[in-house]
Parts: structure tokens; sequence; C-alpha cells
């Protein structure tokens, strides 16, 4: 009876470990314990210049028609720079279990953001665009040629897409359509492009 006894308590106490429900991981707030080899390049030069990719814009920017504008070696372009990687460096933080300022979930349902530069691979001159609607263009002030964009905010969705249009300075930019970048995207793409001077964002109709 006795061994028994201790044997159903054994059990019983085995059960009740294998059943429960194990802690969720504690958040860290040292976001040192990410690796700096995965902490994008962009980021890591816009903290070196004191930039809070999380805060607003750098004042050093420029503001135009619905955007602003910023030059390469600026805090401004190294905050524009890094949007386009921070989804996915939030993305990796939230993998490890290490905290993010409050409110990115609440900015990444907002509407998305546009980020275009003048060279390749998201370099020369910057442009963001915080507020693109669908059917609203993206026009640059400057007579300038756009060769790469990056989205930031979120991405665009299965039934979003960008068309890429181009046309005369001294007249309808928008006027030609040469191109399309359909939705769903992944983060952190610097996306190539010919030379573009207008963006219009859409939706699909199902």
């Amino acid at each position: 009876m006795r061994f028994s006894a201790t044997l159903s308590m054994a059990m019983a106490s085995f059960s009740a470990s294998a059943l429960a429900m194990p802690a969720e991981p504690a958040v860290r707030q040292d976001a040192v314990a990410l690796p700096a080899k995965l902490v994008p390049e962009s980021i890591a030069n816009a903290t070196a210049l004191g930039v809070d990719v999380w805060g607003p814009i750098p004042a050093d920017a420029t503001t135009g028609d619905g955007y602003y504008k910023a030059e390469p070696g600026t805090p401004g372009w190294a905050w524009i720079r890094a949007q386009v990687d921070l989804a996915a460096y939030e993305k990796e933080l939230q993998a490890r279990g290490l905290s993010v300022p409050e409110g990115v979930e609440k900015r990444q349902a907002t509407n998305i953001q546009l980020n275009f530069f003048t060279g390749d691979w998201c370099t020369g001159s910057a442009w963001h665009f915080p507020n693109l609607g669908y059917g609203v263009k993206a026009v640059p002030a400057e007579n300038v040629y756009i060769y790469s964009v990056g989205f930031s905010g979120r991405t665009l969705r299965a039934n979003e897409y960008l068309t890429l249009r181009r046309g005369d300075f001294n007249g309808d930019r928008c006027a030609e359509w040469h191109g399309t970048i359909n939705g769903p995207t992944e983060p952190n793409l610097c996306w190539q492009i010919e030379a573009t001077t207008c963006f219009r964002m859409n939706q699909s109709v199902n």
C-alpha cells in the first residue's frame, strides 16, 4: 500500500509538471544582446550620429508638399535610410525576446511610407513620404530621376501595388507608366528601378 501511494503521488506530480504551461519568456530591455552583425548598417550608422530611428525625422531635413528631403551625410538622411531596414530589424528584436519601442504595432497598421533615392541601392539624395494614400502621386519638386525605392511603416499588402511613372520635367511627370511593384512585399528591401519621376499608390479591386 505504501509503495502504491508513493507511486500515485509521484505520477500525480509528474502529470502536473508535464501539463503545466511553460512560463512566457520575459521581455529583456537590453538590446545589446543582439549580435552587432544582425544590426543593419543603416541603423548602426544612424545611431552613431545620435539619431533615434523610431523617433521623428531630424529637424535638418527640409520639407516639401507632403514629403521630407535630406542629403547624404546628414542626420535626416540617416533617418530616412534607416526606415527602409527598420521593420526587419524590429522583427529580429521581437524574435529574440528583446523589447521594441511602444507604438511599433500601432505604426505598422498605418498608411505605408515611401522612401526613394536618386542613386542605386538607396543612396544619393533621399525623399520620405510619410502618408502615401491610395491614388496619391508622390512627386518631388526637384527635376530629378529616382533609381531606387524602399518602403517603411509596413510593407505592401497583397492587394496593393505601386506604379512607376515618368514624364517631362516641364510637363506631366506622371504621364507614362513604365513599371509596377506588386504586393505583398518583404521588409528590408531596396528596389532598383528604371529612371522614375512619379509614383502612385494603388489598391486592387476584387
